[in-house]
């Protein structure tokens, strides 16, 4: 599972962090297939930044993480969402490196938004209560509507 093949609307954490906790894990996919140089110009990694920084914070807790590219521990995990996929603070950490890039379907996504994110509205009474499973977008593709629609007022 590579940045260009990765067809789920989320992802959650990265095996590099795991390696130090639980050794290697095959479940998530690795940093090193999400780095590639030249993918994206100085202007469109500005505007990705801009993007993922405006995003709503879906929830946040305390858990002890490793940022994937320096291996250093992170003590929050913070799920953002774009209405689209979910992920984790660490992506407004990494899109800064030069050789990160996103899953090229949310990209296009992006990209046809024009780098633009809407303002919405997250419904968190409907999402704390259960009712509307927010991370259960990590499990659908993107043939599949987001989970999250449901979840915007």
């Amino acid at each position: 599972m590579n940045y260009i093949s990765l067809n789920f609307r989320g992802i959650s954490f990265f095996k590099e962090e795991f390696i130090h906790f639980n050794g290697n894990n095959n479940e998530f996919p690795s940093i090193k297939d999400f780095q590639q140089n030249g993918v994206y110009t100085s202007e469109v990694r500005k505007k990705l930044c801009k993007y993922l920084e405006n995003c709503p914070e879906i929830v946040s807790t305390s858990y002890k993480r490793l940022n994937a590219y320096t291996l250093e521990p992170i003590f929050s995990l913070t799920y953002f969402t774009d209405g689209d996929f979910i992920f984790t603070n660490l992506f407004q950490e990494y899109i800064y490196n030069n050789n990160f890039v996103l899953p090229q379907k949310w990209y296009e996504l992006i990209k046809a938004r024009n780098y633009i994110n809407d303002n919405f509205e997250l419904n968190y009474e409907k999402i704390s209560s259960g009712e509307i499973n927010v991370f259960s977008n990590f499990e659908r593709s993107f043939d599949d509507n987001s989970i999250i629609s449901d979840a915007v007022l």
